[in-house]
């Protein structure tokens, strides 16, 4: 009996985990359908801000990121391309070919743009709980993803 209790238990965190996850990026996307202009998706934005955070990335390594197949991501970035929010650089590495991802000036333009109207968002989250327990739930939760990584052998940086 206890040890369908635990599984009980183990699924209802998962579970739990999966829908709070599933809610937040559909508010999230809610917020950005009423507030954002430009043409941004929430989606784009996604790309957007992790290409600000991590300058000159790996097309690969974005994909990783983002938990993104890279024919998608491909689709997305071509989009973003095509209107001059980022490019492309083609780099050898190790004699192997290597896509290098960088916003232009535009993109960095539209992410500042962006991240000012997503302030409210933000502080709204951060609302819900105090600073020690907001600094708190970021450790459980990059805990509990490292060793997820770590058991399951994910890669995605």
């Amino acid at each position: 009996m206890r040890k369908n209790a635990k599984i009980t238990l183990e699924t209802s965190l998962i579970l739990s985990l999966e829908q709070t996850a599933k809610i937040a990026k559909l508010s999230g996307m809610r917020f950005f359908e009423k507030n954002i202009l430009n043409g941004i998706s929430y989606h784009d934005f996604v790309i957007i801000d992790a290409l600000h955070q991590h300058p000159k990335m790996h097309q690969r390594n974005l994909a990783k990121h983002l938990l993104k197949g890279t024919a998608n991501l491909s689709r997305d970035l071509d989009k973003l391309e095509e209107r001059g929010l980022i490019t492309r650089h083609i780099e050898t590495k190790d004699r192997r070919i290597v896509k290098t991802l960088e916003l232009t000036e535009e993109g960095e333009n539209i992410f500042n743009e962006i991240a000012l109207v997503a302030q409210e968002r933000l502080a709204f989250i951060e609302s819900i709980y105090s600073p020690e327990e907001s600094k708190l739930f970021r450790e459980f939760l990059t805990r509990l993803k490292d060793k997820l990584i770590e058991t399951e052998g994910i890669q995605i940086d």
